[in-house]
């Protein structure tokens, strides 16, 4: 495996981010990772939001492979997400890269929308 250069690492780490390779045993194909966790107050605590980008040279990261990623980084159990955002406000630094979000605040509202009223419209 190939590894991240060394001054892109350090300029990573800098802004906090924290890149690494990984390869997925289902594709076998190597996935740039970086990860970052970002502070955010609610209700008067500081939560962390956690965010993973994931990204291949020539395509986008497909389920298997974003999986292993959630699940090698963040465990089985605990929720994530990926959004999508209104294309007006879409960021594109690199063409092939997608990202996970976890937080949690996810715990909590997973465990709400699986309570047997919450989708009923009102």
């Amino acid at each position: 495996m190939k590894n991240i250069s060394e001054a892109k690492r350090k300029a990573l780490e800098k802004l906090g981010m924290h890149p690494e390779l990984m390869v997925c045993p289902a594709t076998g194909r190597e996935l740039t990772v970086i990860s970052s966790v970002h502070e955010y107050v609610k209700d008067g605590k500081t939560m962390n939001l956690l965010h993973i980008s994931v990204s291949l040279k020539n395509r986008n990261p497909n389920w298997d492979e974003m999986c292993f990623v959630k699940e090698k980084l963040l465990g089985d159990e605990m929720p994530a997400v990926q959004f999508h955002p209104p294309r007006s406000e879409y960021v594109n630094e690199h063409e092939h890269c997608l990202h996970i979000w976890a937080s949690e605040d996810f715990s909590e509202l997973w465990r709400r929308m699986g309570e047997k009223d919450y989708w009923r419209t009102k």
